[in-house]
């Protein structure tokens, strides 16, 4: 039973509590009973309890990060928050990510055709970098949880972007690359707003101008951030 059955068949019989989550993040991360070969991510995120006196517009959630193998796991502190620390883990190393990305070309008013599509995994973290300066230091976003396409270089030329054309993206989410993905989000944007983006936020970058343009999941209140190059017609 995976650590995702395990919590859904307790909770629905018990509930759970801090002292189960606890438990299940020992066996899970610490002392898992099965080694993944694929998995070289050795990091653990343990979340504090907030403390509800001092409340302000910051961050509320403060997040610390360990070694699997360190000595000082803070195992035995009263104020991590079990539930949290457990949720977090889970969300960034048991599951599996992919963006699909779809260009569509309208065919009636309500029927769209699908040009082309890709699938192309990602992988979250608690923290964000700028989409275009890729070195600058990275902030933690907590409860935020970003999906970063790093090597979007690869893409940025292959996908061109006429005219009536939109473009569709969907965020995937699967515990096993075996079972069918759930949908955490969706949007889209089109050749117009993309052009519009473009002109007013373009900045050069490494020789080139680039631009960024922001969509948002209205039902999920999730965005995204598109990469974009004008094509150069000759």
């Amino acid at each position: 039973m995976n650590i995702i059955d395990e919590i859904k068949f307790h909770y629905n019989r018990f509930g759970y509590n801090q002292d189960f989550l606890k438990k299940l993040f020992i066996l899970h991360f610490i002392n898992p009973l099965e080694i993944d070969d694929d998995d070289d991510d050795d990091l653990l995120f343990f979340i504090y309890k907030i403390d509800k006196e001092f409340i302000n517009n910051q961050t509320l959630n403060k997040i610390k990060v360990f070694r699997k193998l360190s000595t000082d796991l803070p195992l035995l502190n009263p104020e991590i928050d079990w539930p949290k620390t457990t949720f977090l883990n889970i969300i960034l190393q048991k599951l599996n990510y992919q963006i699909l990305y779809s260009v569509l070309t309208r065919t009636s008013v309500n029927h769209y055709h699908v040009l082309s599509k890709q699938k192309i995994p990602v992988f979250s973290s608690p923290s964000e970098h700028s989409v275009l300066y890729k070195e600058k230091i990275e902030e933690y976003t907590y409860p935020m949880i970003n999906f970063h396409v790093d090597n979007y270089e690869e893409y940025l030329f292959e996908n061109v972007l006429n005219y009536l054309e939109i473009i569709y993206i969907e965020l995937l989410a699967s515990y096993s690359p075996t079972e069918e993905p759930s949908v955490l989000l969706s949007f889209s944007i089109s050749h117009e707003s993309i052009d519009n983006a473009y002109r007013e936020k373009k900045s050069m970058i490494n020789g080139q101008y680039l631009g960024i343009a922001k969509v948002r999941d209205l039902p999920t209140n999730g965005y995204g951030e598109i990469v974009m190059k004008r094509k150069i017609q000759r």
